[in-house]
């Protein structure tokens, strides 16, 4: 998780806006597994009045970071890899993300399927509610 230099605001302001919220309506079937699920949509729903009136404000994007890795001949490599990025901003300035690797060699229809489902459960671990049965 990277984060500000100062976390104090939003982190009284996220413990605020989770006093307030339930946790997301299951308003979806799996298909394969028969179990209930809360969508992307429904997750947004339950958290975007509490998070706003709080101050806070959810974005997901994707950026491509940078890291070295060496090679066993001695020389380095620069590697891009690309990254869901889910950012909670408080209006104070102080913000919390946390990043998802995107799987390389994704079809269209399968990277869209991975970002929908990865926006799903970042958004939920970094706010505190469920959006799934336990099995």
């Amino acid at each position: 998780m990277a984060k500000s230099e100062q976390t104090d605001q939003i982190w009284a302001a996220l413990a605020a806006a989770q006093g307030t919220m339930k946790n997301a309506a299951f308003d979806a079937v799996n298909p394969h597994f028969k179990n209930r699920y809360a969508t992307l949509a429904s997750v947004i729903d339950t958290a975007r009045e509490a998070l706003s009136k709080a101050g806070i404000a959810v974005t997901h994007t994707n950026d491509v970071f940078a890291r070295v890795k060496h090679a066993d001949n001695g020389t380095e490599v620069i590697l891009e890899e690309e990254f869901l990025v889910t950012t909670l901003g408080h209006k104070s300035g102080q913000w919390i993300e946390s990043r998802r690797r995107v799987p390389i060699g994704l079809k269209a229809q399968e990277y869209g399927t991975w970002l929908t489902y990865n926006r799903r459960y970042a958004l939920c671990a970094m706010i505190g509610i469920s959006a799934d049965e336990d099995d």
